[in-house]
């Protein structure tokens, strides 16, 4: 099990355990909440089974946005996602995490810090297509289409394959905000290879 409470006292405890664990985001829903805020739950996966690089079974996880309080779940920032639209969300001091549904194709986009401590991040998709959603990106962030300032996580890193997958997530430490994406790729039938844990 993933320890919620460990969770809440470390972020950076995310990040290890999801070397050795899968966690899917699929299961995250839309919601439009007071400044982006949900309360992420972490649940037991018993319809997917996943091996490491190794073939070593391991195991997977949901990533829902229904938690109760802090004993099942963690207070985060939900970066919402439509199909062929972008959305983004401003990331601050009111949460530790961030997380955003699987992404398959799309691109994120994580903006400057900005003087007040926060980060505007983005989930663009256009089909797939990475250099429309690069243009929908820029104009979220409102940059030139070089998108300076701008870090980018496109397919073209996190795919490797077409059937490769990411769960993408920010933790804050210190006051100041980390990206990562969990690379894995769908075997067929239910089955997972996970790639690893990688920073944007």
């Amino acid at each position: 099990m993933i320890d919620m409470h460990a969770l809440a006292a470390d972020p950076t405890y995310l990040v290890r355990v999801l070397e050795n664990n899968l966690l899917m985001a699929g299961t995250l829903q839309n919601a439009l909440t007071p400044n982006g805020l949900i309360r992420a739950r972490i649940s037991p996966n018993t319809n997917n089974h996943c091996v490491d690089a190794n073939n070593n079974e391991i195991p997977v996880f949901n990533l829902h946005n229904n938690g109760n309080n802090a004993n099942d779940s963690v207070q985060a920032y939900l970066l919402c996602y439509k199909a062929n639209q972008t959305h983004s969300v401003s990331v601050g001091h009111l949460a530790n995490f961030m997380f955003t549904t699987t992404m398959n194709g799309c691109t994120l986009g994580i903006g400057p810090n900005l003087a007040n401590g926060t980060r505007r991040i983005t989930h663009s998709n256009v089909g797939g297509n990475a250099a429309l959603q690069r243009q929908a990106t820029a104009s979220v962030h409102g940059t030139s289409a070089s998108l300076f300032g701008v870090r980018l996580l496109e397919p073209a890193v996190y795919r490797m394959g077409m059937n490769n997958n990411a769960t993408t997530f920010g933790i804050r430490v210190n006051g100041t905000w980390r990206f990562y994406f969990q690379s894995y790729q769908m075997l067929g039938s239910g089955n997972i290879r996970l790639n690893g844990v990688f920073p944007v």
